[in-house]
């Protein structure tokens, strides 16, 4: 990360849409999850496209801050996630 951010809200799209069950993926901040209630986790629900969340446990980023990104539950394909941030 190249700057200080505060996130606002996460979006993933998978061009190849879930069937059966939901696709969930998880962000890490430096190694932890910024969604320690993991029910707030970004969810393409099967049969959709599209998954929004703007609920987060962690929020702020860090220069020099690292950002991974986990597959919890695959289901769909070619995925894209966008984090949105805030530079603060």
């Amino acid at each position: 990360v190249d700057k200080a951010y505060t996130i606002t809200k996460c979006k993933a799209y998978a061009a190849i849409t879930p069937v059966g069950s939901d696709l969930v993926i998880d962000i890490n901040l430096n190694g932890n999850t910024i969604w320690s209630t993991q029910a707030n986790r970004i969810t393409v629900a099967a049969g959709s496209n599209l998954g929004v969340q703007t609920s987060f446990n962690t929020t702020a980023i860090a220069e020099n801050d690292i950002l991974s990104i986990d597959i919890d539950q695959a289901s769909g394909g070619d995925i894209t996630v966008e984090l949105i941030a805030e530079k603060v």
